[in-house]
């Protein structure tokens, strides 16, 4: 048995229940409450700290191990906080992230040419 890295927590904010009631395991099953592994606890952890420096955070893994639930009950103690979920394709060059983050921003009118032009314009977006 290991040590609880977060002793005085009663990790209530990792249950699987959404605001609207819903149900963020794909089964649906009413009342089932996430464990909190480390990993989940991990990922909650560094979620708080990108979150706090204004930040971005990429979480990789294999298939099916559960990183957008880890990342869903992250975040759902934030519930303040305006997320956006983008998916992107397989190997997506940065050429591909700037277009989807431009899109998924709402920009208006025809997306930047340069690179430079998408990152002052992302960055302004960001603060």
């Amino acid at each position: 048995m290991h040590d609880d890295p977060y002793p005085d927590e009663q990790n209530t904010d990792l249950i699987l229940e959404r605001p609207d009631g819903g149900n963020y395991q794909f089964l649906g099953l009413q009342g089932a409450n996430l464990v909190a592994t480390d990993a989940v606890l991990v990922t909650k952890e560094n979620l708080d700290i990108t979150i706090s420096q204004r930040g971005m955070m990429c979480l990789h893994g294999e298939s099916g191990v559960g990183k957008t639930l880890a990342v869903k009950a992250g975040l759902r103690h934030r519930l303040s906080i305006e997320t956006l979920h983008i998916e992107f394709r397989s190997h997506p060059t940065p050429r591909d992230i700037r277009g989807n983050l431009f899109r998924a921003l709402g920009f208006s009118g025809n997306s930047p040419k340069h690179p430079l032009e998408y990152d002052q314009l992302l960055k302004a977006a960001l603060g």
